[in-house]
This record gives C-alpha cells, sequence and structure tokens, in this order.
C-alpha cells in the first residue's frame, strides 16, 4: 500500500491528497468519516469498493467513478481493489459551481456516480497520475484545476451522456441529448432540437434549464468544447481546425468561450494536456 500527499505549489493551506491502493491484501478498510470542508473522488482501476455514504450503499466497479460530497458520512470496505482517491479543499468545486451558475449542481440527494467509457479509461488514469507528477511544479494548480472542471462537466454534471445514477430527467430529453453530443459538428439550431426532441420550443427550453440549468445553445456550445478538449489532448489537429471541426464558425469566439470553461486559451490548455 502506497500513500502520497502532495502539496500545491506557492499554495498556501491548499493541499490535493493522492492515495493509491494496490492489492496488498485480502481486506481494505477505512472506518466512518466526514470532511467539513474538502470533497472526495474515488475511481476504481480494477475490482471493487463498496462505500457507504449516508444512509446509501454504492458498490464501484473497474472504470466507475465516485464523489463524495462536503459533509458526508462516509465508509470505505474493498477487497483486492485498486483505486485512486482525491481528496480537495471543498472551496475549488463551489468556486466553479458558482462561476457556472450550476449551484443546484449537487441541491438533490443522489450519489454523484459516473461511468468512464472504456475508451477512455486509459486517458482518463493517465490524467489523475499526471496530477501527481506535476506536484511542486508552477503548473500544478492550473492542472488540477482543468482536470477537476473537466470531470465535473464530462462525468458528474446531469447533460452528460456518461452519467448513470439518480437523474429524473425524462427519456425524451435523455434520447435529445445523447442525439445532440453524438452529432457535435452539425450547427444546431432551436428549431432542430425541437424536432428532435419532438416537443414545443417553450416545452423544450423549460425542461433544459430545469434538468441542466441552462439554454439549449449553452448545452450545444458545452458538448463542443468538450469535443474541442479531446482533440486537443489526443489530436495534431490545429486551433483553428478544432474550431471548425466542432462546429465553431468563429475563432475569437471558441477562444472566448474556451477561456471561459477551462481558464486558459486552447494553445496553453494543450502544451499541458497533450498525450
Amino acid at each position: 500500500m502506497k500513500t502520497r500527499l502532495t502539496k500545491v505549489s506557492g499554495v498556501p493551506e491548499k493541499y490535493l491528497y493522492f492515495a493509491r491502493f494496490e492489492k496488498s491484501g485480502p481486506r481494505y478498510y477505512f472506518g466512518p468519516h466526514r470532511h467539513h470542508d474538502f470533497y472526495e473522488i474515488t475511481y476504481v482501476e480494477s475490482g471493487s469498493l463498496t462505500n457507504k455514504i449516508n444512509d446509501n450503499t454504492i458498490i464501484l466497479s473497474a472504470g466507475e467513478l465516485l464523489l463524495v460530497k462536503k459533509n458526508d458520512i462516509h465508509e470505505v470496505l474493498g477487497e483486492n481493489v485498486d483505486f485512486i482517491n482525491l481528496v480537495f479543499p471543498a472551496r475549488e468545486i463551489d468556486n466553479i459551481l458558482d462561476d457556472e451558475g450550476s449551484g443546484n449542481l449537487f441541491d438533490f440527494d443522489r450519489i454523484p456516480v459516473a461511468k468512464i467509457p472504456e475508451n477512455e479509461r486509459m486517458h482518463f488514469e493517465s490524467s489523475m497520475k499526471n496530477l501527481m507528477d506535476v506536484h511542486g511544479k508552477p503548473q500544478a494548480l492550473l492542472a488540477f484545476r482543468i482536470f477537476l472542471y473537466r470531470t465535473l462537466m464530462e462525468y458528474f454534471f446531469p447533460a452528460s451522456s456518461h452519467h448513470v445514477k439518480g437523474t429524473d430527467m425524462p427519456d425524451w430529453m435523455v434520447k435529445c441529448l445523447n442525439t445532440i453530443h453524438g452529432d457535435g459538428k452539425r450547427n444546431w439550431t432551436l428549431e432542430e432540437i425541437r424536432k428532435t426532441c419532438g416537443r414545443s420550443k417553450e416545452h423544450v427550453c423549460r425542461a433544459f434549464r430545469k434538468h441542466l440549468g441552462m439554454t439549449p445553445s449553452q448545452v450545444i456550445n458545452g458538448y463542443r468544447l468538450e469535443r474541442a478538449d479531446r482533440m486537443l489532448r489526443f489530436t495534431n489537429q490545429t486551433v483553428s481546425e478544432i474550431c471548425s471541426g466542432t462546429g465553431f464558425n468563429n475563432l475569437s469566439y471558441f477562444n472566448r468561450l474556451f477561456l471561459k470553461k477551462y481558464g486558459t486559451s486552447p494553445v496553453k490548455y494543450r502544451k499541458i494536456n497533450k498525450y
């Protein structure tokens, strides 16, 4: 069993805790505990991990991701399991939710659990381990914040097609979001979204605001930016090519939206996150 503590360079009283547990024995147990000012992200690489959170029991399998909220009572049990645990100050998530106007993201009772698609797991695991590799370096805090933002928006935000538990979103809306997500290059209009959903424009807009806290155009741009994020990390296409390839017709507008979402320009983002 190996445990690692990483202090974010140059930022007093901010810590990232990484605990990497190998298959070191038949049983792992961490008793009930609560962090008043911290969140935890747990990712299972292999095996299974039982998490008891408040009055709920969640069994994580390989490729699944759990977010433990501040003030949750948390107990962990596992057998022959590999997992990565990341603990960080609550203000990091609180700031993101305030900036995005998404304060209702965790206002309901569900336990935030997501499943990383199999073809993305290697890159996701590399991203988590990269945070450990850059500790003590000037880019550590920025790398962490980019990772956290991307993880929240891609895997825990209800609009994500990876979201797997606890949403009351109607089936027609889930199908519509999956269709939009699968055709990111298309220049979607509200009328096209209405036809895809089979509902009136007013009904569609109300549903998007109720379940996602966003307008349809904000959701579409979010999906496009997620695709741009992956293309910046995993391809050699130029920023201009990525801009047009994700459905944006204006490079300045694309750069402005990307900066707002990720806190840095596409060029700088690529330098930090390129695989």
